[in-house]
């Protein structure tokens, strides 16, 4: 979206209008329509086929056009009645840390700003976004220190300051913990680098395909063979793109199979043996192993932990209404 890019007017939509609703409700026959572009969307990225990257931003700005004109033409009637409608509240919430990330925020300032009590604030955040306060401030903190990260003259340790971290080893522990890698790494990986005179891409846009296709595929008898006839390459080739990112590709697969695990063992009550032949791993011994080696704990007891804290949080939420109606 620079302003050379036939899309530059649409930065306004995400960049200005900040007043209006962040959240849109779609009426059926508009629903079908963006869920149709998203369904494009998703398999033209997960194509080789020509003009595929024109086509991407092509379907991006029309989800924009399709969100704006939506956002400005059917707002609720609840919308003006904020004190009566928590949830545009919270997204408010959001779009605020999202305008401030840059700053020394806290959650208490946070919620002295909407009328909240703080770990009441934190409690509905996590309800309706899944994230808690510091979850979504690192995300969203991290998400600008990549972008930042594109520009090869700006400076890594610029960048944590820059995007609201006080100490370079904050900066660094929080973008390794969201990326799984440092700055200076992920800058490798996705960003354009030099050979010599010549500035050539990394394979980094055919990685991001490989961990997307095996994230649709996890569950399957996934191979290297597999993947190498899927994207028409050598396995050679592939090991070469996976090692790039410091992964092979068993682990890799390893990876993806334990982080699809945890979500079924923390939102279902299936098996956990049977959770692991579900996210494809053809023995139980291999299961426990990988989840053991990963997690560092077993599949029983990380759902165990998972329990308890789901309880903790609503014992919390219980002392936080108490507190408001006491008050």
């Amino acid at each position: 979206m620079d302003s050379n890019s036939p899309f530059y007017e649409l930065s306004d939509v995400i960049s200005k209008n900040m007043t209006l609703p962040p959240v849109v409700y779609l009426k059926p026959e508009e629903c079908e329509q963006v869920e149709g572009l998203f369904a494009t969307l998703k398999r033209e990225y997960a194509s080789a086929a020509l003009w595929k990257d024109t086509r991407c931003k092509a379907l991006i700005a029309e989800l924009l056009i399709c969100f704006d004109r939506s956002r400005r033409s059917t707002l609720l009637p609840d919308f003006t009645k904020q004190d009566n409608n928590r949830e545009f509240e919270i997204w408010k919430v959001v779009q605020h840390i999202h305008a401030a990330f840059d700053t020394d925020i806290g959650l208490e300032e946070l919620a002295k700003t909407f009328h909240y009590n703080p770990s009441y604030l934190n409690r509905l955040l996590k309800q309706n976004i899944g994230l808690n306060f510091d979850e979504i401030l690192q995300e969203v903190r991290i998400r600008n220190a990549c972008a930042l990260l594109s520009y090869p003259l700006t400076q890594v340790n610029e960048i944590g300051l820059a995007v609201g971290y006080k100490s370079q080893e904050t900066f660094y522990r929080a973008f390794k913990s969201v990326k799984g890698i440092s700055p200076e790494n992920y800058r490798k990986l996705y960003v354009y680098h030099g050979n010599g005179n010549k500035k050539v891409p990394t394979c980094a846009a055919l990685n991001v395909q490989i961990v997307y296709y095996m994230h649709l595929h996890y569950d399957e008898n996934l191979t290297l063979s597999t993947l190498a006839r899927q994207f028409h390459y050598s396995e050679d080739y592939l090991r070469e793109v996976l090692a790039e990112n410091s992964m092979s590709f068993v682990s890799l697969l390893h990876e993806i199979r334990i982080f699809h695990a945890c979500s079924l063992l923390r939102t279902t009550k299936s098996p956990v043996n049977e959770i692991g032949f579900n996210v494809g791993f053809d023995s139980t011994e291999t299961f426990y192993r990988v989840f053991k080696k990963l997690r560092g704990i077993t599949p029983g007891e990380y759902r165990k932990r998972a329990i308890t804290d789901e309880q903790n949080a609503l014992n919390v939420d219980v002392i936080d209404l108490k507190e408001i109606q006491s008050g």
